[in-house]
């Protein structure tokens, strides 16, 4: 080849002409620059506008992120944030305009979010955060602190949005669902709360209604206020998201702790981190406490659920 060209030939060159003419294995080979390949195959994950992570990107991340969870038992949030009242801006100012506000809003949420967490445009003015190895109500800082970062933008003087705002709802992997589908739907209903209370708020999936049935369960189990001693209790009711428990001691209101269930029919103890919502003292002197779950392991959860799967069976064979 090198004497029929007269000059030295690449080796990329050859191996293409060795396959088309030789071995024929080649139909309409094409030569290109290996940083244009990777240009190219990135570009097809970053969203044009604004930069960031695209909704491709998104949907694989996030798959990729829960199937880490389920085997290795951790936990994830996602914060799905719309901009408030962005469709009338669009409609009285113009898109160009728009379009360089979420410009601003996009760097914001890099600039103001945390290192590890992933930031994806999820479609027009909708963003979405995922947040590895975070527990919901560490998610919901991180959030606020974005949402304040957004709040806080400065605009240009001939900018006819003086103040831009975000609302943002968040969900947790597995405590409120165990596939991306419900978990991204979850986000999406806390989301739209934020909205219908008043806009520039977070809100959490689950925080203002009973998300999960509640199964009358009798479980013993013990709690510690973290670095304190373990004291013991008893179950009233139970659900995937919280759990209503008798004491003998009281824990105010807004505490976290650390509790663990023991459940008899799994010879098996399930470990989590919960919000006191409520503690009341009862008539014998003993003190009722509401318990919402903020932190708990795949594997944890999904003991849980099963369990109280089979005790919903059993109510419905025997509803007395």
């Amino acid at each position: 080849m090198e004497e029929s060209l007269g000059s030295e030939v690449d080796l990329a060159v050859a191996l293409v002409s060795y396959f088309v003419q030789v071995n024929r294995q080649l139909q309409n080979p094409k030569l290109i620059e290996l940083k244009v390949f990777e240009e190219t195959q990135a570009s097809a994950y970053r969203d044009q506008l604004t930069g960031l992570h695209n909704f491709r990107f998104f949907q694989e991340y996030i798959g990729w992120e829960l199937n880490r969870c389920e085997r290795h038992g951790g936990t994830f949030s996602i914060a799905m944030g719309d901009v408030d009242n962005f469709k009338d801006y669009n409609d009285r100012f113009g898109h160009s305009q728009g379009n360089s506000t979420l410009q601003r809003v996009a760097r914001t949420l890099v600039e103001a979010g945390r290192e590890e967490d992933v930031v994806s445009r999820y479609g027009g003015e909708e963003f979405v955060l995922i947040m590895p190895q975070t527990s919901k109500d560490a998610a919901a800082s991180a959030a606020d602190r974005v949402r304040k970062a957004v709040e806080e933008i400065e605009l240009s003087a001939d900018d006819p949005l003086h103040r831009v705002t975000l609302s943002l709802g968040v969900a947790n992997y597995p405590l409120d669902a165990t596939n991306t589908d419900e978990l991204i739907r979850c986000a999406d209903r806390a989301m739209y709360i934020a909205k219908a209370r008043g806009k520039n708020q977070v809100q959490l999936y689950g925080t203002n209604r009973r998300a999960h049935r509640r199964i009358n369960a009798k479980v013993g189990g013990e709690y510690r206020v973290f670095e304190d001693e373990a004291h013991t209790f008893s179950t009233l009711d139970i659900s995937e998201h919280g759990l209503r428990v008798r004491a003998d001691s009281a824990v105010p209101a807004d505490s976290l702790l650390e509790f663990t269930l023991k459940l008899p029919e799994q010879d098996q103890k399930v470990s989590a981190v919960g919000r006191v919502i409520r503690t009341v003292e009862d008539e014998g002197g003993a003190y009722q406490m509401a318990i919402t779950i903020v932190e708990i392991g795949g594997r944890a959860h999904l003991a849980l659920k099963r369990y109280l799967r089979e005790k919903a069976q059993e109510e419905e064979k025997d509803p007395e």
